[in-house]
């Protein structure tokens, strides 16, 4: 549960409180732990929490004190950890974003990085929601959040951030923004709105006869869409393949032999670690390593291998588009598509250096009913290689092409068409097309 309302300061001075918590259950016991710097300074914890609770200027229960102080405790770790008290209650406003069942908001994807000159964690646009309000005033991935209204984004959780952008349908929020690259802040005045779910996948065939998938949101779901459109295009097969009366119909423009398919990423950064591996999994061969999780003595804790029986066509070209905003899920699946790419899979990812935000997410449940979820590992790919606070290094690009403008991007149901038609005219779309084309027209020559 997320404290609304509270301060930096505030919680802070409380995070004695959890320590007492820990004693009380139990939990502060372990090997070398007795004699140890921590185990002697509870005292003073206990100290500290007992002159707030009975000196503070309001009275303040001792539930809203520990609470407040094991949030305080996990932002000092992880600023996207989120801590949820029993009963659960709604959903926290991170796992709602573009399902369309959020808050009405400003359509900003956060998350949470810590810098080296940094202490704290610094909250961070990973990606901006096509047609939101953010898009509109030229917030981009990247963009650091400085205040928002009075506040400033400092020693928060991006939980915390959430519920400060949302609010209801009108109201105006103030929003400054930090980028990097030249040094500026920005002011934005948003109008919060309704935001509409984003379309998990948009399937359709490209003027050169080339299959072209927009893919903005991964779940569950779209790893079925996306393998309904690979079986329907004829570009996978195998012993899991889909009969064909349970496809549904695609353009007739296809073309009867494809090898190779464009597959978009740009500004995803919605999706679930697991269903883009599960993603990934489509378009490989069984056995081909997808990913790894390690801990932080850099031990693996788990290994996914393909096996779902599903692979794309022999020979195969894949083209995946994207930039700074596409960022967890979707780099994830990027970087698992082209590390784990065969001889008979060729995997070339055009566009610009992903965000690098790939961390394995565990939900732990408590004693009392509630839970804590917080980052337990890292992905990496290839044997390997890391993605967070690295990103994906793309194979090539087009400068100035990588990333589509945002205002040429409409994700609006009932707008899909237009916001297709208008994603297909960038430079980098257009050299992923010809590329898979030639690839296309050197097979059939081959047959």
């Amino acid at each position: 549960m997320t404290l609304r309302g509270s301060t930096p300061a505030r919680r802070t001075l409380v995070v004695a409180g959890v320590f007492i918590v820990l004693v009380a259950t139990g939990t502060v016991i372990g090997t070398g732990l007795a004699g140890s710097s921590i185990y002697e300074d509870l005292g003073l914890m206990l100290e500290v929490f007992q002159l707030v609770s009975r000196n503070y200027v309001d009275e303040v229960s001792d539930d809203v004190l520990l609470e407040g102080a094991i949030e305080g405790l996990l932002q000092s770790a992880d600023g996207e950890a989120v801590y949820s008290a029993a009963p659960p209650a709604t959903p926290p406003i991170s796992e709602l974003i573009g399902t369309g069942d959020e808050p009405p908001g400003v359509g900003i994807v956060l998350g949470s990085v810590r810098s080296k000159e940094e202490h704290e964690p610094e909250i961070v646009v990973l990606a901006v929601l096509p047609s939101s309000p953010a898009a509109t005033a030229g917030i981009r991935p990247g963009d650091r959040l400085v205040k928002v209204g009075e506040d400033f984004a400092v020693g928060i959780s991006v939980e915390q951030a959430y519920e400060m952008l949302h609010g209801e349908v009108g109201t105006t929020v103030d929003v400054s923004t930090y980028r990097s690259v030249t040094s500026e802040v920005a002011e934005h005045e948003l109008v919060r709105g309704k935001l509409p779910a984003l379309t998990r996948v948009e399937g359709r065939v490209l003027p050169k006869g080339v299959c072209y998938l927009r893919v903005r949101r991964i779940d569950e779901h779209t790893v079925m869409l996306v393998r309904e459109r690979l079986m329907a295009w004829g570009l996978a097969e195998g012993a899991a393949a889909a009969k064909p009366e349970t496809l549904k119909p695609v353009s007739s423009g296809v073309a009867p032999k494809l090898s190779g398919v464009v597959i978009d990423l740009r500004g995803t950064a919605v999706g679930e670690m697991d269903a883009a591996l599960a993603l990934a999994d489509l378009m490989v061969p069984d056995g081909a390593e997808l990913s790894r999780v390690i801990d932080r003595k850099k031990a693996v804790m788990a290994r996914t291998v393909a096996a779902d029986g599903v692979r794309l066509v022999n020979g195969a070209l894949v083209e995946v588009l994207v930039d700074t905003g596409t960022s967890s899920a979707a780099e994830l699946f990027a970087a698992a598509l082209k590390e784990s790419a065969t001889a008979g899979l060729r995997v070339e990812v055009l566009g610009d250096k992903t965000f690098g935000h790939a961390l394995k997410r565990s939900r732990i449940a408590l004693a009392d009913g509630g839970s804590v979820t917080v980052a337990t590992g890292e992905y990496i790919v290839g044997g390997g290689k890391a993605l967070n606070g690295t990103g994906l290094e793309p194979d090539g690009g087009v400068d100035g092409a990588g990333e589509a403008a945002p205002d040429t991007i409409q994700a609006a149901a009932g707008d899909a068409e237009k916001g297709a038609e208008a994603e297909i005219s960038d430079a980098l779309l257009a050299m992923a097309e010809q590329r898979v084309a030639d690839t296309t027209a050197a097979a059939q020559e081959k047959q």
